[in-house]
């Protein structure tokens, strides 16, 4: 059996604070993966509580870190000789400077993350994103060969190079192996950085038992929605890189053209929730009806409410949520960018261009007012999906467990 402790973010449902794709993909692949004999352990750096937790997939240990000195020097006494270690090497470390991560949160999450793959025994560890992570892994002293998983290089791509671009190139060059979910991601890492015999194609998946084809007025009853209404929903962080100011603008010329439409924004909004629109988050008749936070269980419900699912992403690795939409039957209009063209076949979507709102409106106007014909498009989309399952996924990420472990056994024989 494989020890594997995967350090990065939980969803809500497992004691996270937050919600997004990566938080699915640890704890989907988590729970998939004992199936191949591999022992799961979570390092979740979006959780406080430090004692495990036992889920359905595995133990969760919050490695999340102290913000403030005292709730640091908390962490140290309970992590000796461990934060010692920790804090001589994130003192003077050169990337927490020029990145500016406070000293208490680096020290104290760093030997978290030291004490919970110990406590696991990990055989490999593997990191969720190639930015900050890889530092606070090389900081705990982990000595285990590394997964990097990269699952967007939004920031890094958009300034090739500025500092998290850099920072990433050199963590993307250090992974002893780096996965992306897509052939345009495993490009893109390696024109950063990452070396290509080491880079390897793992898809993400789509949990087939939750999204999959539902009655639509039925979907609408349980969420008071007007059944005879036309419906846009987007899922996902109401952010630009998702397309959301685009798509808010688009929404205009959508209703002049399809009167009493209604946009739902689904999902994280937080800080970046529509200011003309917060005053609707509660209304399910308003134009633009806001949904923060939805627990994971009731996205198929807004999927099967859909006249049609917006993804008009400027940066896109992969497209889970155009997945789970095929999986769903519904119709798409997705931007020609990322890995989308990848998931996402023609006959099953609209394309139109990145930051192009009025595109955008034309695409999902015609999708509002040509029912019939938006239905032969989604039709295709379970079939589709079925190609990505997470048991498939986890198939993959087990070999590769597997030869890094088998890797440092024999480098340990040898010595």
């Amino acid at each position: 059996m494989t020890r594997v402790t995967i350090f990065g973010p939980v969803t809500g449902a497992h004691g996270g604070s937050g919600v997004g794709g990566v938080s699915t993909h640890t704890a989907e692949l988590a729970a998939a993966l004992p199936a191949f004999g591999v022992a799961v352990n979570v390092a979740a750096d979006n959780v406080t509580d430090t004692s495990v937790r036992e889920t359905p997939f595995g133990a969760v240990t919050g490695v999340q870190g102290a913000f403030g000195r005292r709730e640091a020097l908390r962490t140290a006494l309970t992590t000796l000789p461990d934060s010692l270690a920790a804090l001589v090497r994130v003192r003077a470390d050169a990337d927490r400077v020029a990145h500016d991560i406070p000293l208490a949160r680096a020290w104290s999450r760093a030997a978290l993350l030291r004490v919970a793959c110990e406590r696991s025994r990990a055989d490999v560890l593997h990191v969720q994103q190639p930015d900050f992570r890889p530092l606070y892994a090389r900081w705990s002293g982990v000595r285990v060969p590394t997964l990097l998983a990269v699952h967007g290089l939004g920031v890094a791509a958009g300034e090739p190079n500025g500092p998290v671009a850099r920072l990433v190139a050199a963590n993307l060059a250090a992974a002893d192996l780096t996965t992306a979910p897509s052939r345009f991601l495993a490009d893109a890492a390696i024109a950063l950085g990452a070396h290509p015999d080491r880079m390897h194609v793992v898809p993400n998946a789509v949990d087939h038992e939750l999204f999959s084809p539902r009655d639509r007025d039925a979907c609408r009853e349980a969420l008071g929605l007007d059944p005879a209404r036309r419906l846009v929903v987007f899922l996902g962080r109401a952010i630009p890189m998702k397309g959301a100011p685009e798509l808010l603008e688009a929404f205009e010329a959508v209703r002049a053209r399809v009167p009493g439409a209604q946009l739902a924004l689904v999902g994280s909004l937080g800080v970046d929730r529509p200011v003309h629109a917060a005053e609707h988050a509660a209304d399910p008749s308003a134009p633009i009806v806001l949904r923060d936070g939805a627990p994971r269980e009731e996205l198929p419900l807004w999927l099967g409410a859909a006249d049609v699912v917006a993804v008009p992403s400027r940066y896109e690795g992969f497209g889970l949520v155009a997945l789970e939409a095929l999986a769903c039957a519904r119709p798409l209009v997705v931007t020609e960018v990322g890995g989308l063209a990848e998931v996402v076949p023609a006959e099953t979507a609209r394309f139109v261009p990145a930051e192009a709102p009025d595109a955008l409106a034309d695409a999902l106007a015609w999708a509002l007012e040509h029912p019939a014909e938006a239905a032969i498009m989604a039709a295709a989309g379970p079939r589709t999906a079925r190609a990505y399952s997470w048991r498939e996924t986890a198939r993959g990420y087990a070999g590769l467990y597997a030869e890094l472990a088998g890797r440092d056994a024999r480098r340990a024989s040898d010595s």
